[in-house]
C-alpha cells in the first residue's frame, strides 16, 4: 500500500467536505483527520458517510486523553502522540479493547528509529513528523527496523518535490495538507503528487 493522505484539521472538516469529495473523485481512498485541537467527532461523523460512498479510509489523528471517545466516533485508523501518554503499549491496547480497525503512534521530527520502533511494537501505523532531509536517513532505518505490515506515515513538508525521496525510504503513507489545500485545483495537486511517485 503506498498512499497520498489528504491532511485536514478536524475543524476545517465541515466547510471542505465537498473539497474531499473531490479528491476521492480524483482517486483518493485515505483523508488524514488532525483532531488534536479538538472537533474530532463532528469531522468524522460529517466525513464518513462521503468516505463510505468512496470506500474511503478517514485516519484520525487523535489527542490521548479519551480513547473512548476517539473510537466511538467511527474513524477507520486511530493515532495518538507517543509523548501524551504515560505508557505507549497500554495506549495501544486500550485501543484494540475498542475495537479499532488499525492503530497508530505518531512521533515529532526528532525521533530516534530504535526507539521508535520499540515504544509502537503493536501498532499497525508509525507517523513521523517530517523535518526534511536530515530526517530522511531516520526514515530509512525504522523503516528497516518495523515488521512487515507495519506502515510508515510521514507528515510535514510533503510535497512533490520529496514525495519519492519518502517513499525510497520506506514511507508508505504520505500526508499532505499544503501541497494539496494551498493550491486552487485540489484534485490536480492531488494527482500530481500521485504522479511524482511513479
Amino acid at each position: 500500500m503506498v498512499e497520498i493522505a489528504p491532511g485536514i484539521a478536524a475543524r476545517d472538516a465541515v466547510w471542505r467536505e465537498r473539497e474531499v469529495e473531490g479528491l476521492m473523485r480524483a482517486g483518493c481512498r485515505v483523508v488524514h483527520v488532525d483532531g488534536r485541537a479538538g472537533h474530532a467527532q463532528r469531522a468524522v461523523s460529517t466525513l464518513r458517510p462521503l468516505m463510505r460512498r468512496y470506500e474511503g479510509i478517514i485516519d484520525l489523528h487523535g489527542g490521548a486523553d479519551d480513547f473512548a471517545e476517539l473510537a466511538l466516533v467511527g474513524a477507520d485508523s486511530i493515532t495518538f502522540d507517543a509523548s501524551a501518554v504515560d505508557d505507549v503499549a497500554a495506549a495501544i491496547a486500550a485501543l484494540r479493547d475498542y475495537s479499532v480497525d488499525q492503530v497508530g503512534v505518531a512521533f515529532g521530527p526528532d525521533f530516534e528509529p530504535t526507539w521508535v520502533a520499540t515504544v509502537a511494537a503493536g501498532a499497525d501505523l508509525i507517523l513521523c513528523a517530517y523535518s526534511g532531509e536530515s530526517a530522511t536517513e531516520r526514515l530509512r532505518r525504522l523503516a528497516g527496523l518495523l515488521p512487515p505490515g507495519v506502515a510508515l506515515q510521514v507528515e510535514g513538508d510533503v510535497s512533490g518535490e520529496n514525495v519519492g525521496t519518502l517513499f525510497n525510504a520506506g514511507a508508505r503513507v504520505m500526508i499532505a495538507d499544503k501541497a494539496i489545500f494551498e493550491r486552487e485545483d485540489l484534485p490536480r495537486a492531488y494527482r500530481q503528487l500521485v504522479q511524482a511517485l511513479a
